[in-house]
């Protein structure tokens, strides 16, 4: 049936944009509360708030657009980037396709602003975690502003073609040559962007990765603690490298039909991972420098239960297997139960 793929895709694509910036919201309330509750760095929150902004306009501007254009998606076959129409074009239709194109050109641009500031802040993160190593930096600095200036000449043929299909007349029903021209560079510029950006967070994943990873590294006695520590630091490194982000900008440069899906789900996973991120760092569970963490530790006090916040420092790559303790609690003034108190928070961290 003609136009059914079209459709198809159109309304996975906004079902995944949608349920992943219903998730995305409450995350981001979170952030804010934490964020707020626990004084954290304002700048991080600002930027939490930024990478939000973008994404909920991206959001806004794609529901918008296909309520704005029910034809157009309905009733749309597109081959090799030619969409064309089922039924013949109209003028109402060529308005929608028009109104299409312009919030689409929009929400594009919205996307390599917020891509570039997430980037941004995942580098400051691998800046960070490599103890302010500006050296670490200047790779993925070099390639996202690179993706960016390949985005913004993708979105600057997109906009050619559209003043191409603005002043055709409506009796038009092959576009003309340099239409063609324009189309093919747009595709060749959105490899590209989506390419370079996969290369970038490849890159800064696999830093901020092996970093947590040789950080966190401890000796375990007890095989289920090594056992469960392992499943944590595994969980650790997931969360803080951005795993899950690089693995979707994976499939938006996989050719597909499908492809358009894993390009909305992008627009909104571009905002949950650092928001992840930076929620961790004001709660103070994030890996800085290096090494640093911070835990929260039930201890048991003459059957009553309090709740100390303890941070460890855990070894480097080049440290000894010392663990400094610094807690709130006041410890026994009995030596022998001093020790033991330290030899159980070592196994806990």
């Amino acid at each position: 049936m003609c136009g059914e793929s079209f459709y198809m895709n159109m309304l996975a694509s906004r079902w995944a944009e949608a349920v992943l910036f219903g998730f995305y919201a409450v995350l981001f309330s979170g952030c804010v509360y934490v964020h707020m509750s626990k004084r954290a760095d304002k700048r991080l929150l600002w930027t939490a708030i930024l990478i939000f902004a973008l994404a909920s306009t991206q959001a806004i501007l794609d529901f918008v657009m296909v309520l704005l254009a029910p034809d157009f998606v309905a009733n749309t076959e597109c081959i090799d980037g030619a969409c064309v129409s089922c039924f013949g074009a109209d003028p109402e239709r060529l308005q929608q396709v028009n109104i299409f194109s312009r919030l689409q050109l929009v929400s594009q641009t919205v996307f390599v602003i917020n891509q570039l500031v997430a980037d941004g802040l995942m580098t400051y993160r691998a800046y960070i975690i490599w103890n302010r190593n500006y050296k670490v930096a200047l790779t993925p600095i070099f390639l996202m502003f690179v993706a960016a200036a390949c985005g913004f000449a993708q979105i600057d043929f997109n906009a050619k073609m559209y003043f191409i299909r603005l002043e055709a007349p409506a009796t038009d029903t092959v576009p003309p040559p340099n239409w063609f021209h324009f189309s093919t560079e747009s595709t060749r510029f959105d490899y590209s962007f989506f390419g370079i950006s996969l290369g970038t967070n490849v890159f800064i994943t696999g830093l901020i990765a092996y970093r947590v990873w040789c950080s966190s590294r401890q000796p375990r006695t007890d095989k289920n603690k090594k056992s469960d520590s392992l499943y944590h630091l595994i969980l650790t490194v997931i969360v803080e490298s951005g795993v899950i982000y690089t693995a979707c900008l994976a499939f938006c440069f996989i050719p597909t039909d499908d492809a358009g899906i894993a390009a909305a789900a992008v627009g909104q996973i571009v905002g949950i991972v650092p928001t992840v991120i930076l929620t961790r760092v004001a709660l103070r569970k994030s890996v800085e420098n290096g090494g640093s963490a911070v835990a929260n530790v039930v201890h048991t006090v003459s059957g009553a239960i309090a709740s100390h916040a303890i941070e460890f420092h855990t070894p480097t790559l080049h440290s000894d297997q010392e663990t400094s303790v610094r807690g709130r609690g006041q410890l026994s003034e009995k030596e022998e139960r001093e020790e033991k108190s330290v030899a159980s928070l070592r196994e806990i961290s």
